[in-house]
């Protein structure tokens, strides 16, 4: 199937009817845009942006910290509609609900709960949907009559950066399979086996080869913090008034600025070359890799708990270091030995628990886990504390953060045993399967 073919199978879908409505219902609107602070939603960002811009459409983009938007996320009442992607389809999103103001959340999450009075579109709570919000977001972009060779540069890292596809390995989700054949017969040399580059964050199943555009969603995921806040503003003057993720955005959106060939690219070096933005991008990576190397010893003091559905699981406990979540996928295919694995990093830090999963693909949804987890954690907070945890993620990585600075280190861990001896004894695959 082509994608132009998928493309108008799904223009038969009644969610996704809804979803171009509201979209077009926006003109002539005051929008509020927020996006998730990592690359695929720096990605989603990028061409819900152009789109916007297409169509001639009002805007003010935003990307929170938090991963679920907050109200005081909002910086004043001066609009008319908010739209989120790669934001969560949360539950919580209902207090927004206001007639007056539509409110639209795009995802692809996993969620143990949908909204009921806001309007969310989510393609992957269905069966082998799998997929990243830039896909969704360039779906919604190509329906409207907006697409490019950029948009689907943007499409393709926010898939890279969220697991979706893996060049590398030949593993392409089923339901992107038809953009990704006509991205690969296009640029060619962007997704491309190569030996002798370093391994990025995404080599947790071999480290032989890579691909230019694992190496640029890898170096993406470092300048901008990766949604994690690894932020380098006091390690140089310069950096010291940069906004990372605000950055990573400006310097995706100067490919096209600078007309950059992107069937012609050979070195990743091309695609940071971005006039006002190369020389700061690659002091970012600099202090990005002193970090890496620091901490990739780190986390060999995981030790290995059972295996469960044919997946050997690992556990690190202690406290977080710099870029654990990227560190714990390179770290993740040493422990797995070419076996299935899955890796769960709780960690103490600043201000609270950090939970970090990363699998290899097996049979365990690291975004379930986590996602179950949160709610667990929700239940021994009163209600104020509830909207500082959040959970989820995707089959091969996932993240749950307690934001309370107190919260009991040793209960974390205890609830997340508790959740383990459930897996183990009797493992319910609706629950924490793939």
């Amino acid at each position: 199937m082509k994608y132009l073919e998928f493309m108008e199978n799904l223009k038969q879908d009644k969610d996704f009817q809804n979803v171009l409505q509201f979209i077009t219902n926006l003109k002539g609107k005051k929008i509020y845009y927020f996006s998730h602070d990592d690359p695929d939603g720096i990605t989603s960002a990028a061409i819900m942006a152009e789109l916007f811009e297409y169509l001639g459409y009002e805007y003010k983009l935003f990307f929170p910290s938090n991963f679920a938007l907050r109200k005081e996320d909002i910086p004043d009442n001066n609009y008319d509609a908010i739209l989120i992607t790669d934001k969560g389809t949360l539950k919580e999103y209902d207090t927004f609900y206001d007639e007056n103001k539509p409110f639209l959340t795009i995802d692809h999450h996993f969620t143990p709960g949908v909204p009921e009075k806001v309007m969310y579109y989510n393609p992957s709570l269905k069966p082998n949907s799998y997929c990243s919000a830039s896909f969704i977001v360039h779906n919604i972009a190509t329906a409207l009559g907006f697409r490019s060779d950029y948009t689907d540069f943007y499409a393709m890292v926010g898939m890279k950066g969220d697991w979706v596809i893996d060049p590398a390995i030949d593993m392409i989700a089923p339901y992107v399979q038809s953009f990704y054949d006509d991205f690969e017969s296009k640029f060619p040399n962007l997704v491309e086996k190569k030996k002798g580059f370093e391994p990025t964050m995404f080599e947790a199943g071999q480290k032989e080869v890579s691909t230019l555009l694992s190496v640029y969603s890898h170096d993406l995921h470092g300048i901008s913090g990766g949604a994690f806040q690894f932020f380098y503003n006091d390690r140089d003057e310069k950096l010291k008034d940069i906004f990372h993720p605000q950055f990573s955005y400006e310097l995706l959106r100067g490919i096209e600025k600078k007309s950059i060939d992107l069937k012609s690219v050979k070195d990743v070096d091309e695609l940071l070359a971005i006039p006002g933005y190369e020389e700061i991008a690659k002091l970012m990576l600099k202090f990005y890799k002193e970090d890496w190397d620091k901490g990739i010893n780190l986390l060999n003091t995981a030790v290995e708990l059972k295996t469960v559905k044919a997946t050997r699981i690992f556990l690190y406990m202690g406290k977080e270091m710099n870029l654990m979540p990227m560190l714990g996928s390179v770290t993740l295919f040493d422990l797995a030995n070419g076996e299935d694995a899955i890796f769960i990093m709780a960690a103490k830090i600043d201000y609270g628990i950090h939970f970090s999963v990363r699998s290899t693909g097996g049979n365990i949804h690291s975004g379930k886990l986590c996602g179950n987890l949160a709610e667990e954690a929700k239940n021994t907070v009163n209600d104020e504390n509830k909207k500082f945890i959040s959970g989820g993620g995707h089959p091969k990585a996932a993240e749950c953060n307690i934001k309370i600075k107190d919260y009991p280190y040793d209960d974390a861990l205890k609830m997340f045993l508790n959740m383990f001896n459930e897996i183990k004894t009797d493992f319910d695959q609706e629950k924490f399967g793939v």
